[in-house]
């Protein structure tokens, strides 16, 4: 019973999957970097160019929840609603709010959230 080869192929492929997800890691990383400065880039010409910004208050939570359902009633269009909830949840924009409304307080600005019922509506 000798055991060494199989020891050696282990080793190997442990420090395989090491190195792989040190890359998924660092590709990861760079993708909440871009994000972050984007949002920055965003928030502060945004709160330079206007003293008043108005913004809805969006429940992100109640808009990110599964669509499984139960085992009676299951959710129809589960794999759509999955990856709406991812998209919602990347944007960040819980993080781009807070960065309004203390961007707009060093600016001496103010941030009003709005409450989003009939804010889609148009008068005419």
């Amino acid at each position: 019973m000798s055991f060494g080869g199989e020891i050696l192929i282990l080793k190997k492929y442990i420090k395989n999957w090491i190195k792989q997800t040190q890359k998924i890691q660092k590709l990861h990383l760079q993708a909440v970097n871009i994000r972050n400065d984007y949002l920055h880039k965003v928030s502060t010409e945004v709160c330079k160019n206007h003293a008043t910004i108005f913004i809805e208050d969006l429940k992100v939570s109640n808009m990110s929840k599964s669509a499984k359902g139960t085992q009676e009633q299951p959710g129809r269009k589960v794999k759509a609603k999955s990856g709406l909830n991812k998209s919602i949840l990347d944007q960040g924009w819980y993080k781009f709010r807070n960065q309004l409304e203390y961007k707009s307080h060093w600016q001496g600005g103010i941030v009003v959230a709005v409450e989003p019922k009939y804010t889609s509506q148009s008068l005419f």
